[in-house]
């Protein structure tokens, strides 16, 4: 493990402080979507800024032990670059293990083209009824401390969780 020293922490910081601004002063005020990009960085930043802080006295409460394979939690995937998956979305849990999970997303966007890597999600207990698509492609490991446990949890039928399969090992992603 590399040591760091006092120096290069107060130099990463400075030298977070002046991209931060950088950020600003480059960001058009005028758009509405240059002002949402940067806004929503800064959400994120200071969001996942409490997390690292919490980090150390994290503790796995009652509600995340009732988390299992099937299980429905709202998850903060934090700010995207691209067409990466980002900000707070509902997604199903695929496995646990230990302080993570592993999750796939929900999105209530029908895909324009169907390809074999999506699945049609017709129902999820305890949540808005509303049909909802995943995208195997979009797996991702998350920590627990992602998780909005203040929010509803809900669950999916097996044959869902049948279909997810069938679509990942099609996708060859495993």
């Amino acid at each position: 493990m590399k040591v760091v020293s006092e120096q290069e922490i107060s130099n990463n910081k400075e030298a977070l402080k002046c991209t931060l601004e950088q950020l600003y002063s480059t960001t058009d005020l005028k758009d509405v979507e240059d002002r949402k990009r940067t806004s929503n960085y800064y959400d994120w930043l200071n969001k996942k800024t409490k997390i690292i802080i919490n980090e150390k006295n994290y503790v796995c409460d009652e509600k995340s032990k009732n988390i299992k394979r099937g299980s429905v939690v709202w998850v903060e995937f934090g700010f995207n670059i691209g067409n990466e998956f980002g900000g707070r979305h509902p997604a199903i849990v695929l496995r646990k293990t230990g302080n993570s999970i592993f999750v796939v997303p929900l999105s209530s966007q029908e895909p324009d083209e169907k390809k074999p890597y999506h699945v049609k999600i017709e129902k999820v207990y305890n949540f808005k009824n509303i049909v909802r698509w995943v995208n195997v492609l979009k797996i991702q490991n998350v920590s627990l401390q992602r998780v909005d446990f203040n929010a509803s949890i809900g669950n999916i039928k097996g044959n869902v969780l049948d279909g997810i399969n069938d679509a990942i090992k099609i996708s060859h992603i495993f």
